[in-house]
């Protein structure tokens, strides 16, 4: 039998070769340990809090899907699932348009909010609460989908984005399911990611509940569950084997839901009216489609106007980010996600508030960047990573209060923000009078 060999050492008064992982561990740190990770969690979901003021009463009240959730809930809460067939049958004939009430889960999660907040100051705000919650909340997965792929301060970092991301922050105030579906969408894509880091059967039925709960809060949550599928794609690639078992997941909860929702329907012929109802309402007669029609790429000009410094600080990443193999994973995945859902989402008018998780991604490659500039070797580059954070968060800060400081954009589309970021002067006088 054989001994292992005993590695050779090096000669006195000369330090040893180590790897250069080996110097990004040292670097890390105090940050490595569980303790102060589970603390930037808890700072995270509080500054959230902080930055997510809840509403003492919601602005829009006249007209809008808000009406209609509202309406609806009120049904739901008093009949439940019974409610319906009715629902879809009345949307169908007189509610042609959006929203429809086949997003059931998020009705379901109102009515139990109002079946346990029977007096609110506000009749919208048992509604408003889930916004709130699922607003704050969205770093839960973040940090959990990142803590074994990313060093613990870009987890930090990328929480902190995360708390002071301007579209979150406002959607949080409004009555509306884009928030949830981003914590179920969010929630999806760290389920599949750690089953291919460490396949698990328990997370397999994880990701086909979330699957089900992606689609039942919003008909266009069919395009996450793709950008989802791209994470065993791209893992396909990387390892030279197909792990199919999270895509079947997927498909097994997308199955699920269409199997609930017909009885909710009120049959599968009403389903399939219905669906040919949504899809021509968002091709040919949303109210939104004169301001959100555009090339393929119209969403990442959004994000450009709405953070400028994230964007540009994430695409000027991927390239380091890609030549670390110890992110290059991680990388990779929310990448792929990340571009999968803009090129889906582009094909759709539709507002930004439909793609809120395509701006978690741009948040979590902008936060490995810094993380990538703070390792670099001159010492300087710390403060410079210093001054990037600092920077990123002061610009979240800062454009939020123009834009959503007294709630005036509704729907977050390139008009309002040119309109209120005074980007084209026109807009920020009224004009000659008119005789």
């Amino acid at each position: 039998m054989q001994e292992a060999p005993v590695p050779a050492q090096a000669p006195p008064g000369e330090a040893s070769a180590a790897p250069p992982g080996d110097a990004i561990t040292r670097a890390a740190g105090l940050f490595q340990r569980r303790r102060p990770y589970l603390i930037a969690l808890v700072v995270a979901i509080a500054l959230g809090a902080a930055l997510h003021p809840f509403p003492r009463q919601f602005v829009f009240r006249h007209g809008g899907d808000c009406v209609r959730y509202l309406t609806w809930s009120k049904a739901v809460t008093e009949r439940w699932l019974l409610a319906f067939p009715a629902l879809v049958d009345e949307y169908r004939h007189r509610w042609v348009g959006f929203p429809p009430p086949t997003r059931w889960l998020w009705l379901l999660l109102v009515a139990v909010a109002r079946r346990i907040w029977t007096q609110p100051a506000d009749e919208y705000h048992p509604l408003v609460l889930i916004s709130w919650l699922s607003a704050v909340l969205a770093v839960v997965p973040i940090a959990y989908w990142m803590r074994r792929r990313a060093p613990a301060p870009a987890v930090a970092v990328a929480l902190l984005l995360t708390a002071t991301a301007p579209l979150s922050r406002a959607m949080g105030h409004f009555p509306l399911p884009d928030a949830v579906h981003a914590l179920f969408c969010i929630t999806l894509l760290a389920l599949v990611d750690e089953w291919l880091r460490e396949p698990r059967r328990a997370l397999l039925w994880a990701i086909g509940a979330a699957s089900v709960a992606v689609a039942a809060t919003r008909e266009t949550g069919l395009f996450n569950l793709m950008a989802a599928g791209a994470l065993v794609l791209v893992d396909a690639r990387e390892h030279g084997r197909f792990r199919r078992q999270p895509l079947l997941a997927i498909v097994g909860g997308g199955l699920a839901m269409v199997a609930i929702t017909i009885p909710l329907a009120g049959g599968p012929r009403q389903l399939v009216g219905l669906a040919y109802d949504v899809v021509h309402a968002a091709l040919y007669t949303s109210g939104t489609i004169a301001y959100v029609t555009g090339p393929y790429y119209r969403y990442l000009v959004d994000f450009t106007i709405l953070s400028p410094l994230v964007v540009v600080t994430a695409i000027a990443s991927i390239g380091a980010l890609r030549r670390r193999p110890d992110l290059r994973t991680l990388t990779d995945h929310v990448l792929a996600a990340t571009v999968v859902g803009f090129f889906l989402f582009g094909t759709l008018p539709k507002t930004l508030r439909y793609v809120m998780v395509l701006d978690t991604g741009l948040r979590i490659l902008a936060a490995l960047g810094v993380w990538v500039l703070y390792t670099t070797p001159p010492r300087y580059c710390r403060w410079l990573a210093g001054a990037l954070v600092v920077a990123l968060v002061a610009h979240d800060l800062a454009i939020y209060q123009p834009l959503w400081g007294k709630d005036q954009i509704y729907d977050p589309v390139t008009w309002g923000f040119t309109k209120y970021l005074k980007m084209i002067p026109s807009f920020g006088s009224p004009g000659p009078p008119v005789e």
